[in-house]
């Protein structure tokens, strides 16, 4: 079963896709994190969560728009509300299901935010898996995303409006906030494995580890 939903608070809407067998049976609560210029209705969710209930039928698969992707209202992209966004959908997931059973799935910008929101905050998570996770955003972005006419743009303190699934806006305050972070005690301690076939990063996933 699909289920679309909002999760409504403190004027913020964070649009949600749920994957379950039985809502009423659910103990047991995956969060799947989508990268950057994805959205909720990423192919790499939608076949976890296929693999999943076709075992478990007590587990939830929950995936969400971070801001300025999929059907998000928000134009421009920051960190701040990143982490905003992480942590009711987090919050929303223990109080609605009454659980603490929570894992994690996440890709490229997805796992980046992952590492940044356990470093902040702590983890909620009983497992995670991180596929693909951007531990140096900024340099993503730059050897991989932005143009030499974005950068420029961006230098002068520019905005630029780029497009993946849909249009948004990045700005030099958000390359600021990922520089900072960068440089923190994160950046310094952060490394990941790299193999097989993705552009950027990759450590491969596999449900029967995430979900013992």
């Amino acid at each position: 079963m699909e289920k679309y939903f909002d999760i409504n608070e403190d004027k913020i809407n964070i649009k949600c896709k749920m994957y379950c067998n039985d809502i009423k049976n659910i103990n047991r609560i995956l969060i799947s994190c989508h990268g950057f210029g994805g959205s909720k209705e990423n192919n790499a969710s939608k076949k976890l969560s296929e693999e999943i209930l076709n075992k478990y039928d007590d587990i939830a698969i929950l995936t969400f728009d971070w801001p300025c992707h999929g059907t998000d209202v928000r134009k421009k992209i920051s960190l701040v509300d990143c982490d905003i966004y992480y942590k009711k959908v987090i919050e929303y997931a223990k109080k609605r299901f009454n659980t603490d059973e929570i894992y994690l799935n996440a890709t490229s910008f997805g796992g980046y935010l992952s590492l940044k929101y356990i470093h902040e905050h702590g983890s909620p998570f009983k497992r995670i898996i991180l596929r693909c996770p951007a531990v140096t955003m900024l340099n993503v972005l730059n050897n991989n995303i932005l143009t030499d006419e974005n950068k420029e743009l961006l230098s002068k303190n520019k905005n630029i409006e780029f497009r993946f699934d849909r249009k948004f806006i990045i700005t030099k305050d958000f390359l600021n906030e990922l520089e900072k972070l960068l440089k923190s005690e994160l950046g310094k301690e952060a490394s990941v494995i790299e193999y097989d076939s993705d552009s950027v990063n990759t450590l491969a996933l596999d449900e029967s580890v995430l979900l013992k």
